[in-house]
């Protein structure tokens, strides 16, 4: 074990979206239709809270918080953890949850 060297990976930093990709994002889910409302929740939600795409397909109605602003999400290593968010993913939200209780 003495002439045993740890594996080496390289380090490769996550690619971050600037402010104007993610304006650009948001710019294209605009508009009043269900898919719409849904998409654009769904990009606050992760805007907001960082949380993984698979969090996010976990989540339901009940895991929300919406007095407090906060998700509630079960996380790697099935760890649950809460996940603050900001108003503009609230309102999000409340649009998307109204258009689904009117979706067939």
């Amino acid at each position: 074990m003495e002439r045993m060297r740890p594996p080496a990976f390289p380090e490769q930093p996550v690619d971050v979206l600037t402010d104007d990709e993610l304006r650009a994002l948001l710019t294209t889910c605009r508009g009043n239709t269900f898919e719409n409302r849904r998409y654009t929740a769904i990009l606050r939600m992760l805007i907001d809270t960082g949380m993984r795409a698979g969090e996010l397909a976990g989540l339901s109605v009940e895991d929300l918080d919406p007095e407090q602003a906060v998700a509630f999400v079960l996380g790697k290593g099935r760890r649950d953890r809460a996940a603050p968010y900001g108003a503009e993913a609230a309102d999000a939200l409340r649009r998307y949850l109204r258009a689904r209780d009117l979706h067939p």
